[in-house]
């Protein structure tokens, strides 16, 4: 295991003291981004959508949500326009653009670390007092996993997930839905 190291400076990072980066190697990171290519690629996804009743074509707005972020490079802008999220979602955001703080960046990089496999399991939770910004990174990763091609499975409050599938949005019904699988 190597070294643990704070990432970023805690007066300035809500995820201060929860943001720690087990200092892995460069080979670690390639991995990631092997996953990432890997996850993104169409030919290794099988799904039968019309086996469960369960799934459905997203609202138009979802769609449109997810073509424009798909099409949108980020590349190092500070600020990130999600002024079309209140029109789609039941899960609140305070302001119609987010700043892309670094500590957001750095955990993005442990999410996909820990999805390669590296770190204490595969799952991620990022908790805090409200109003520290867990929502505006949980709507950064929404949108850095589509721009990176990746299939998204994303719970809102209530009894159904979005299916970020490729080009197209799903609904699902959490009781009856047939979820995608890596071949």
């Amino acid at each position: 295991m190597g070294e643990r190291t704070l990432v970023g400076d805690t007066s300035t990072c809500p995820f201060g003291d929860v943001v720690w980066r087990t200092c892995y190697p460069e080979e670690h990171d390639r991995r990631a981004m092997e996953i990432a290519a890997i996850n993104a690629d169409r030919n290794n996804w099988s799904w039968d959508k019309d086996a469960g009743r369960g799934c459905k074509k997203a609202a138009v707005l979802w769609q449109a949500f997810a073509t424009k972020w798909r099409e949108t490079h980020m590349g190092d802008t500070p600020t990130l326009d999600l002024s079309d999220v209140g029109a789609i979602s039941t899960l609140p955001i305070l302001t119609n653009t987010v700043l892309i703080r670094d500590c957001y960046r750095e955990a993005e990089k442990v999410v996909w670390r820990r999805a390669a496999g590296f770190g204490f399991g595969g799952g991620v939770i990022f908790t805090g007092q409200p109003g520290i910004g867990k929502t505006a990174f949980l709507w950064y990763l929404l949108v850095r996993l589509l721009q990176q091609g990746q299939v998204i499975l994303f719970h809102l409050p209530g009894p159904s997930c979005l299916l970020f599938y490729f080009d197209r949005v799903y609904r699902l019904n959490q009781d009856d839905a047939i979820l995608p699988r890596m071949r």
